[in-house]
């Protein structure tokens, strides 16, 4: 069987969303984007929920949406 290579994008709350638990290790209550290419994991989380991400995600690379660097009219207020 040929392995995955197609990228994995998951959006959900990973208390609800087993898959981005399965996948990362970590839980919140709060939304999370995941993405995973052929080489790495990447986490979007909130700024509050950084930390902890890092601590329980193991090698995912986690990233708040500031270091994404949206403009204003890009980002999800509500």
């Amino acid at each position: 069987m040929k392995p995955l290579t197609a990228p994995i994008l998951m959006v959900g709350t990973p208390q609800y969303c087993l898959d981005i638990y399965y996948a990362t290790g970590f839980t919140a209550p709060d939304p999370v984007v995941y993405l995973k290419t052929e080489t790495q994991q990447y986490l979007v989380v909130s700024l509050l929920e950084r930390e902890r991400a890092k601590r329980t995600a193991g090698e995912t690379c986690i990233i708040s949406p500031d270091e994404l660097r949206l403009g204003e009219s890009r980002r999800r207020t509500d």
